[in-house]
């Protein structure tokens, strides 16, 4: 049993990509910003870790617009609106394929991926694909935290003399998501269909990604799990995608990093008027932002 290839789709760069597998070893090459980081990013965040640690530029880039005109749609939204499901979000959200292949006495590792009973080895394929855990709630607090930022954006206008301007989050759908994401998406896994599996587009070299039914349901449990290994080998200094890992200050004492962990979660959790104030917050939030632009007027000279 191995792994014949995967595909990714709108995840950052890689809108729709195919990448084929060697039976023993494969290696990714290719110039600066062609999509390899990308490629191993994405198995990292789909194999290894879980859906928290999915940030928004993880999303591909040209789905931004499509997301913040969602968002204007459910600002304006009537009582009786129909909330999509996340079925509707499927052709632009982050996902991977895996396609493995496997023989009829190894059955019993993929069983829950068999397309049917006449299944006598061969190719069986699974979908990894990071959706709204629960639509509803998503649109909800997506509705709440706007109407917050309108009534805060009023009251802001009402003063006499007007004061400093406020950047109140969220301004957007996206801008939601940027500090949503990892709280309202969740991994799901779908059993995909071995004869709808079509070859890259031969003009555009694009992986045409198998559409899933609008009754497909999501398998109870990863089906993979156990039998996929990642084992990574931390970058160097100067290579790896830095913005995707905490990074450590060597030249503190642990003990000291522990501390200022500790605090910034319970500020985070607790003190931080930036998310999701109200009109009590907006002086904190004014010297917050005057002493962000007095630091920034220093460093700049």
């Amino acid at each position: 049993m191995y792994i014949q290839h995967i595909e990714i789709s709108n995840f950052r760069k890689l809108l729709s990509v195919r990448i084929d597998f060697a039976n023993e070893t494969t290696l990714l090459v290719g110039a600066n910003n062609s999509g390899k980081s990308s490629a191993m990013l994405a198995l990292r965040r789909f194999l290894v870790s879980k859906a928290s640690a999915f940030r928004l530029q993880d999303l591909t880039l040209c789905h931004l617009a499509k997301l913040d005109e969602i968002g204007k749609v459910w600002e304006n939204a009537p009582e009786n609106f129909e909330i999509p499901t996340a079925k509707d979000w499927a052709d632009w959200l982050p996902s991977l394929d895996i396609w493995v292949s496997a023989d009829q006495g190894e059955f019993h590792y993929i069983r829950d991926l068999i397309p049917n009973f006449a299944w006598r080895g061969g190719l069986v394929g699974m979908r990894f694909l990071l959706e709204p855990d629960d639509m509803n709630t998503l649109y909800t607090d997506y509705r709440k935290e706007r109407t917050r930022v309108v009534e805060l954006e009023d009251a802001l206008e009402k003063e006499e003399p007007p004061g400093r301007p406020l950047k109140l989050w969220p301004q957007s759908l996206h801008d939601y998501l940027s500090r949503r994401l990892g709280d309202k998406f969740k991994i799901r896994w779908y059993r995909l269909d071995p004869q709808q599996l079509k070859k890259p587009d031969k003009s555009t070299r694009m992986a045409q990604m198998q559409q899933l039914s609008p009754t497909a349901q999501p398998l109870e449990s990863n089906p993979l799990s156990g039998l996929i290994r990642v084992h990574e080998i931390n970058a160097q200094r100067g290579f790896g995608d830095h913005s995707d890992d905490k990074q450590v200050d060597h030249t503190r004492p642990s003990g000291a990093q522990k501390l200022s962990e500790q605090l910034r979660s319970y500020y985070s959790r607790h003190l931080d008027p930036g998310d999701s104030p109200d009109v009590s917050d907006l002086e904190a939030l004014r010297a917050i932002e005057a002493a962000q632009s007095a630091f920034d007027t220093k460093l700049g000279s």
